[in-house]
């Protein structure tokens, strides 16, 4: 077994309060599982997908006798449960509490002003929004862990119609219930500009 968890909840920019549930909930782990991994010394870019599971059964058993550290518990739970757009609606909730005047003060405090620039960015298509709550998860999954990944989806037909492997295309339904196809060649171009996003979300 690994190092513990470090709980806490740092100052967020309210911009995020614009973005929807499910992308507050992957900014929300995404910083989390981060944050526990450079806790024990490990930079973003040497997690491991080992690690990112240690850290997601290690929250599973988080069990807080903290009253002000139970909300963010909980929304820990949903989101290492993959329950991750009811997290980011519990954690919009806790925010507008409590979040947005943490962030106002840091504020005052530093005089720095924060960017509202990320929110404000188009926001990714239904594809790439499971490509990024993979890698979330597992951010050292290769391309074909992530095809499999995604074949997997494919079964329950949740946004993913199907993984073509004669075509070498994806087959999957965007938000406004259209079928798009993505070839195979442009999953890594997808995966890299997960790691970005991630790695902004993660700095902000």
């Amino acid at each position: 077994m690994g190092a513990g968890l470090s709980m806490g909840l740092p100052p967020f920019d309210p911009a995020l309060l614009s973005l929807s549930d499910s992308d507050l909930g992957l900014h929300f782990w995404a910083w989390w599982v981060v944050a526990q991994a450079e806790s024990r010394g490990i930079a973003q870019d040497n997690l491991t997908p080992e690690l990112a599971e240690e850290i997601r059964r290690q929250t599973l058993a988080t069990d807080t006798n903290n009253v002000e550290m139970a909300a963010v518990e909980k929304i820990l739970h949903l989101a290492a449960s993959g329950e991750i757009e009811r997290a980011g609606k519990m954690f919009r909730d806790l925010m507008q509490r409590f979040g947005v005047a943490v962030a106002t003060l840091d504020e005052v405090k530093t005089g720095r002003r924060k960017q509202k620039a990320y929110a404000k960015k188009s926001r990714p298509d239904a594809l790439q929004s499971i490509i990024l709550e993979i890698m979330t998860r597992s951010p050292g999954i290769t391309a074909e862990a992530l095809l499999n990944n995604l074949r997997e989806r494919a079964e329950v037909r949740d946004v993913i119609e199907s993984v073509n492997d004669g075509d070498e295309v994806i087959e999957w339904t965007d938000k406004n219930g259209q079928v798009k196809t993505t070839p195979f060649t442009a999953i890594k171009d997808r995966m890299s500009r997960a790691r970005k996003k991630l790695k902004t979300m993660r700095s902000r």
